[in-house]
């Protein structure tokens, strides 16, 4: 990856049980989790860090930086192996070095990036990817 310059954080956060085992990920939320990506850049250069490679590989041919990494959830994960926690590490040191920092999560936070950006006073922007349809309402009949 080599990124030369300012550069502002793609930091996506997806649903620890489609990550830790990785499992296919819906296309219908990969879909919105790109258009609302796409309608944040700008022309900026940007580096994507991600807990999915699908989430990585969606994004393959875009002017977006990025480099599949060993994956874990330090807070989590009983057995990380070295690797991991290494690429998790460099994760986090290359969002404190970021200008900006854009997270997007099927959660209503993450905090791996929102603490970052706190601790390096970094401007942060959140937004919250939608992981099924919109609820119908019900109608029940009286009996």
């Amino acid at each position: 990856m080599s990124v030369t310059g300012p550069y502002s954080v793609l930091h996506i956060r997806m649903a620890d049980e489609k990550c830790f085992p990785p499992v296919p990920i819906d296309q219908s939320v990969i879909d919105a989790l790109v258009s609302a990506v796409n309608a944040k850049l700008t022309d900026e250069q940007y580096v994507l860090i991600s807990n999915s490679d699908q989430v990585k590989d969606a994004f393959a041919g875009q002017s977006i930086h990025s480099k599949k990494t060993a994956i874990c959830h330090i807070g989590q994960n009983d057995t990380q192996t070295l690797q991991q926690t290494k690429d998790t590490l460099l994760d986090y040191f290359i969002m404190s070095r970021a200008e900006k920092i854009h997270a997007f999560s099927t959660y209503d936070r993450t905090g791996f990036s929102l603490e970052c950006s706190k601790v390096y006073s970094i401007p942060y922007t959140f937004t919250k990817i939608a992981t099924d349809p919109p609820q119908q309402n019900m109608h029940f009949p009286m009996v």
